[in-house]
């Protein structure tokens, strides 16, 4: 008996065939422009990302949906420093940071609490999307 990777090339080419139907899409969307994007970028350089769910205008303790959960930016783009983004369908990424704050309610945290409008909203980094975003797309 044979050991190692054999592998699955019927699977392997319809998984990459799909993959390059959606990124052909996005990239039609970014090539055609009329798309509206959401710029965010990892101004510390550590890797972490804090996607804002929420707001409390005037400090009044009532929170109220915004940043990722209200944009109608259908591109969210998070730069990692002048050469590497990752673009993301907002929809997408909406449902996956909703996935976690449903499945972890203390994954909402409060990010920005300077000023008169405090956040809440989740800190994740590109790895656990990507871990996330794989499991949604199967």
């Amino acid at each position: 008996m044979s050991r190692g990777y054999f592998p699955d090339w019927d699977r392997d080419v319809e998984y990459g065939e799909r993959m390059e139907l959606e990124i052909e899409g996005l990239l039609s969307i970014i090539r055609n422009g009329g798309y509206r994007q959401e710029t965010k970028a990892d101004r510390f350089a550590n890797g972490h990302m804090f996607l804002e769910w929420e707001h409390d205008p005037g400090r009044r303790g009532r929170w109220r949906p915004s940043g990722l959960q209200t944009t109608k930016a259908e591109l969210w783009v998070y730069a990692h420093g002048v050469d590497v983004v990752e673009v993301w369908r907002t929809e997408r990424l909406r449902g996956i940071v909703s996935a976690l704050i449903e499945s972890s309610p203390r994954r909402l945290i409060v990010g920005g609490a300077a000023g008169d409008c405090p956040t809440r909203g989740v800190k994740t980094n590109k790895f656990e999307l990507l871990l996330l975003s794989g499991r949604r797309a199967s």
